[in-house]
């Protein structure tokens, strides 16, 4: 936003008539505001009148008084000056700063300029005065010859006379010695000069690009500069504008032309047309950038911050813009513009040396082949019908111009065989001559402009570069790089493909540059390459996803790429809806679809009462329980089977009553009342049915002594639900005996096993996977009376694992061989499997038998015994060829459980469902009393379902005949028989078990799983207010914690699990609620229930899990202060010491190891070079030199040389392979694997003649 002043004395050459007829005017150049008001300098023969637009908040747009002898004026921030015509000068608007109080005695000013805060003005003796505040108010001492100024924002620019620039205040440093400048602007932080050939320089800050001059832009006569964008003027009228564009200020308008001054406000900008308009573009915020209607004669302009300013004539011509001195080069064109306002029509007489040229009569002076001749004074005279002007003179000066380089040879790739052009341009007086120059020495006949060189090899590449010389001088283009690109033949086209399997197969690889052979590794089984037209082709027989390294080599190299070719599967895919909806005792039926045309159909994890015809896939039956069910469906066909999880949404019958059985009941510490019952749906056992619905669908009144405690201060839990529930274990006994064995219950496949036999084992699996997560089943079979039951799986949650060992019963176990019952001794297995009775556990036996066992050394009675000091529940189905249920019944009647009985194979399958609705429907009911003290109170219960009532039984009054009482005192004597009463539910007396209610217990339930053992945290009480919980620990083996009960509903259900290394090396792992802060979200007061699991690889035993595990109490330290503690954490603790290089204790007493430990982490004991810590991260053996994780090459691919290695892998290991070609960095060519437990093969897909070297390491964790 540059404003100048151009004092160029001259005595120009006419007639006394012309002088005499302009004496009356004084010659007045404005100098308007640099970096706000944004104007042009402006030469006036005339005066006007002042009009001003946009904010006016300080009165800055309209001056004080009526002023007709205006001569200049200039913008500010938010003030203005005016320039009369008797050489003083004006100000008002805001005046904080002192910028409008004219300094006393100012006078003989030819020129103004303001910016904010201060103003400067150009005396005519070429002095410069300034005032207001600011860093360019410190004008420099001594400065003269001033013949044109800029203000900017904190910095001021002089053009003195030579044609030199000074700067001071905030200046940015000068771009050297600039010299021949004609012109200068200063904006926010840049400067901008006109130099005498046309030409602008910027220098300074560059925000927005306002340093970036647009390419090409010459012929400029005038300049102006914003706070961050710029303007030009060209001879032609047109304006040009770069730098900011946000408020579209750098946007010219489209068509604006006959231009005669430019004005740049802060963020607007300003044009006068030669017609006396106004033209206004960018920031209009106040209106700044809408000169007002009817606004004309026009002769100059100025923009301010918020504000715009003109003078308005009188008609008479102004010269706006005069001539600029021009130095032209010999035989080159050259212009002289003068631009001028006033009322048209504006004539043009153009002199030279004092004469006038009567050829020329616009406003531009074109010379095209500049000649000596045409050296001398210019000037030019503008006149109306109104008066006259004559402009300022200037000089022309022309010489000989040595060559230029005008156009550079640029930098440039070629493909090895290709042909490239190598160019240049220049300009310069006189005959221009040519030669290429190629890595110093000059190419034989290369003396054109362009240099071709055909068909490049590695030898063509390097540093070109031209002279241009004439008998006025030499010019040197820039270095130009030619670089020869060695290409392979890189393979195009599609980077996938699809195919399907068991359907022909045809793709073509291609590749450009000439291939001319081609290889393919990986590719899908049944499909080969045609390795010289590069056809694969054939019939895939495997689906799956495929990468295919593909190679292609031509004359000079060579290719690779890779193809992802997916072989869609013949398998079928289940298609039928994901959803089944039907209601418990009402007619169901839902149809299975698959493509590829099934032949066989099945489903796993049915409903109870619903069946599927393998034939059709129809699902058919009558719902007998209801709930959510997930339904793996499944369909087969000779190419494999295909699955879908359906979800079985079976809506609860509308029950006739309700009733509560099987009564059990735990009081605890502190002070808690625990109920195990059943729901069902009729008071009669034989005809009764569960009721297993979610808990929330239910309502308890809990009552002691018949009145309801109070739900405020403590409250009542109901399990199983919101992530509540006691940890259930169940021991599976299965009949493997002849009386389910025997092919007399059927054998529809004639596999030799009976229909029975697979039905139990196809239901027993679904109700392992119906049981509520996280439940342990271990299993027990029989089928001999020569042989002990056997154990089949250890208690466990791994759902998949006890599915897999009940359907390997038969060919592990049994072998063909099925015999005699022990299902006495086998059951009292199961009870021993589940160990002692435990508070937070639920244990059940669910079996299967005829009832006939007479081979057992366990008797039922013992069972009953065992099983009611356990708490232990016993249910069972009676089925098989001699079935006998009396003892079946005795004995689950006597533990609180059920029997129930099947004649066949579709019974059989129903009633092990049945079973599983039986253990599902077990409620926990918790409640944590109030009272205290030594008296005790009765508890009772109430269930509200369907608008029914169920009522916790009441305690049965019966005689005892057996215990008479003979009064003799009585004549004849009496006989009384006294009344006792059984205890179904107990007295609850608080002081038997009082305790502390801010003591939480945790405890660590084992999972002795395959492969990954594992420990879940269990919570056995909580007290009030736990939102967070933290463990400390340690743990002997590698170990991952996940956080349960985290599904919609459930106990932790928005908690987060932050894991953490203290300072000693201690793991911390921190359970928080969604808002810690927040009481709201506390858990439960006397929650129980899961809350992590530890899950441990290669660990031998639980019970050296960890060396050290607690929970760290400081959190409720001002909160109860609450405390948590893990009862039985010696139970899974050893304390060992943690080793340097974490090796597990445990695995060096595995391998013989048993002192010095961190010495013999170190140790190489089978001398292999691997240290033993390196041989446990690998898995080897640390006494066996054999066993040792190494690397080999294997023989190339036969079509082409690619490194193959193998190595030997653990399947409890994960292995990535890196390659080098230099030993300091390393690149994966495989991802992340898990190892087999054997030998792995891995392929670089990098071609080995691109590598100078190859090695290769494997990474193992």
């Amino acid at each position: 936003m540059a404003r100048e002043v151009m004092l160029t004395p001259h005595q120009a050459r006419w007639s006394n008539d012309r002088r005499c007829a302009s004496s009356h005017r004084t010659l007045v150049v404005v100098l308007t505001l640099a970096l706000l008001c944004f104007g042009p300098c402006v030469p006036l023969f005339a005066s006007g009148t002042i009009r001003g637009w946009g904010s006016n908040s300080e009165g800055q747009s309209l001056p004080p008084t009526v002023l007709n002898d205006v001569v200049g004026v200039a913008a500010g921030g938010l003030h203005s000056i005016a320039l009369r015509a008797n050489g003083k000068v004006l100000a008002w608007g805001w005046n904080v700063l002192g910028e409008t109080n004219v300094p006393a005695g100012l006078d003989d000013v030819a020129a103004i300029a303001a910016n904010y805060g201060y103003n400067l003005a150009l005396r005519r003796d070429g002095t410069v005065a300034a005032w207001g505040t600011g860093p360019a108010v410190g004008v420099p001492p001594g400065l003269s010859s001033v013949v044109a100024l800029a203000a900017g924002y904190d910095h001021a620019l002089a053009l003195r006379s030579d044609g030199t620039v000074v700067s001071w205040g905030n200046a940015p440093e000068l771009p050297g010695p600039l010299t021949n400048v004609v012109a200068i602007a200063a904006g926010r932080g840049h400067s901008l000069a006109l130099q005498d050939d046309g030409t602008v320089v910027a220098w300074g800050d560059n925000t927005a690009g306002k340093l970036a001059i647009p390419p090409g832009l010459r012929d400029v006569v005038a300049i102006a500069a914003g706070d961050h964008h710029n303007l030009a003027l060209r001879s032609d009228g047109t304006v040009v504008a770069w730098g900011a564009n946000d408020k579209r200020q750098s946007t010219v308008p489209t068509g604006l032309s006959n231009v005669v001054a430019i004005a740049a406000g802060s963020a607007h900008s300003l044009a006068l047309r030669a017609n006396g308009t106004v033209v206004g573009w960018g920031d209009n915020t106040f209106g700044q950038a809408t000169p007002p209607p009817g606004l004309s004669s026009v002769v100059a302009i100025s923009g301010g911050l918020y504000h715009s300013l003109a003078i308005v004539g009188d008609g008479r011509p102004v010269i706006t813009v005069p001539p600029r001195s021009r130095t032209g080069m010999l035989g080159q064109r050259v212009e002289l513009a003068v631009m001028a306002a006033g009322q048209a029509p504006l004539e043009y007489r153009w002199y030279k040396d004092g004469t006038l040229l009567s050829n020329v009569t616009g406003s531009r002076l074109r010379i095209d082949n500049a000649a000596p001749e045409h050296e001398g004074l210019y000037f030019a005279v503008v006149s109306n019908a109104l008066g006259t002007v004559t402009s300022a003179v200037a000089r022309l000066t022309v010489r000989p111009m040595a060559p230029a380089i005008v156009f550079q040879p640029s930098d440039t790739s070629v493909v090895c065989g290709e042909s490239t052009l190598l160019e240049t341009a220049a300009e310069g007086t006189g005959l221009l001559q040519f030669q290429w120059f190629f890595e110093g020495t000059p190419l034989e006949g290369a003396t054109n402009r362009t240099l071709l060189l055909p068909r490049v090899t590695p030898a063509s590449a390097g540093a070109y570069w031209v002279t241009v010389t004439s008998e006025y001088g030499a010019a040197t283009s820039r270095t130009a790089t030619v670089t020869v690109r060695v290409e392979p033949p890189a393979i195009t086209g599609p980077s996938s493909v699809n195919g399907k399997q068991g359907v022909p197969f045809t793709a073509t690889v291609r590749a450009r540059y000439s291939p001319e052979s081609f290889g393919a590794w990986g590719l899908p089984p049944g499909l080969s390459l045609n390795p010289t037209n590069g056809v694969i082709s054939g019939i895939p027989t495997q689906p799956g996803t495929y990468t295919v390294l593909l190679s292609a080599t031509n004359a000079c190299t060579h290719a690779t790429a890779t193809l992802t070719l997916r072989i869609a599967s013949s398998v079928p895919v289940i298609t039928s809806p994901p959803l089944a909806q039907g209601a418990e005792d009402q007619p169901f039926t839902y149809q299975i679809t698959a493509t590829e045309q099934p032949t066989l159909y099945g489903a796993e994890n049915l409903p109870a009462g619903l069946a599927v015809d393998p034939t059709t896939g129809q699902i058919r039956g009558v719902p007998a329980v209801s709930g959510e069910f997930d339904v793996t469906v499944f369909a087969r066909n000779p190419w494999g089977e295909g699955r879908s999880t359906i979800r079985f949404s079976i809506a609860p019958r509308q029950l006739a009553g309700l009733a509560i059985a099987n009564v059990t009941y735990t009081y605890s510490t502190p002070y808690l009342l625990d109920f195990q019952f059943s729901l069902y749906d009729s008071d009669d056992p034989s005809v009764a049915r569960p009721v297993v619905v979610p808990p929330t669908n239910l309502w308890v009144v809990a009552k002691e002594n018949d009145r309801p405690i109070s739900t405020n201060e403590t409250a009542w839990l109901l399990a199983p639900g919101a992530g509540l529930g006691k940890l259930i274990k169940v021991a599976l006994v299965l009949d493997f005996s002849w009386s389910v064995a025997s092919l007399a219950n059927g054998d529809t496949n004639d596999n030799g096993i009976s229909d029975a036999l697979e039905a139990m084992v196809a239901a027993s699996r679904d109700l392992v996977a119906r049981l509520p997560k996280g439940s342990q089943v271990g299993v027990v079979e029989f089928h001999r009376e020569d042989q002990d039951p056997a154990i089949v799986h250890p208690l466990s949650a791994d759902v998949v694992s006890v599915q897999n060992a009940i359907a390997g019963i038969w060919t592990n176990h049994v072998q063909g061989f099925p015999a005699g019952s022990r299902v006495w001794d086998a059951i009292a297995a199961g009870i021993s499997m589940l160990g002692a009775s435990n508070a937070d556990e639920q244990h059940y036996v669910v079996f299967v038998s005829d009832g006939r066992d007479e081979s057992s050394s366990t008797t039922v009675d013992d069972l009953i015994t065992t099983a009611t000091n356990a708490n232990v529940r016993i249910y069972g189905l009676g089925f098989g060829l001699e079935l006998d249920p009396t003892d079946l019944q005795r004995l689950t009647t006597a533990t609180a459980g059920r029997l129930v009985l099947a004649t066949n194979v579709e019974e059989m399958v129903a009633q092990i469902g049945q079973l599983a609705q039986d253990v599902s429907g077990q409620y926990i009911l918790r409640w944590a009393s109030l009272r205290r003290g030594s008296t005790a109170v009765m508890p009772s219960f109430e269930v509200h379902y369907q608008g029914l009532i169920a009522y916790s039984p009441t305690n049965p009054v019966w005689t005892n005949f057996d215990n008479p009482i003979i009064d003799t005192n009585e004549t004849p004597p009496t006989t009384n028989y006294p009344l006792v009463t059984n205890y179904i539910i107990g007295w609850f007396i608080p002081a038997d078990h009082a305790g502390d209610v801010t003591l939480g217990r945790l405890r660590l339930v084992p999972d002795d799983r395959d492969g990954e053992p594992a420990l879940t945290l269990r919570a056995l009480y909580l007290p009030r207010f736990i939102r967070q919980i933290q463990l400390r620990y340690r743990p002997n083996w590698p170990c991952t914690v996940s956080l349960l009960s985290t599904e919609p509903g459930q106990l932790l259900h928005g908690w987060s699990l932050a894991e953490t290394q203290a300072p000693d090396g201690l793991r911390i792992a921190l359970l928080s609620s969604p808002n810690p802060t927040n009481l709201a979200t506390s858990l439960p007061y006397g929650a129980f229930g899961s809350l992590l699991q530890f899950t441990f690889r290669e660990l031998d035993s639980l019970s050296n899990a960890f060396a050290f595990i607690e929970v760290d109490n400081a959190l409720y330290s001002n909160t109860g202060p609450q405390r948590l503690m893990i009862e039985n954490s010696n139970q899974f603790s050893r304390a060992y010491p943690p080793l340097p290089l974490g090796t597990p204790v445990p695995w060096l007493f595995l391998h013989g190891f048993t002192n010095n430990l961190a010495a013999a982490e170190l140790g190489d004991p089978d001398g292999d070079g691997m240290p033993t810590w390196l041989e446990y991260r690998a898995d080897t053996d640390p006494r066996d030199a054999g066993s040792v994780l190494a690397l080999r090459f294997l023989p190339a691919v036969p079509w082409v040389s690619f490194h193959q290695v193998a190595f030997p892998t653990s399947a409890r290991r994960f292995y990535r392979v890196e390659r080098s070609t230099d030993l300091e960095s390393w690149e994966a060519i495989t991802p992340d694997f898990a190892g087999t437990g054997g030998e792995v093969i891995v392929t670089d897909p990098s071609p080995p003649w691109a590598m100078p070297a190859a090695y290769y390491r494997v990474a193992v964790w």
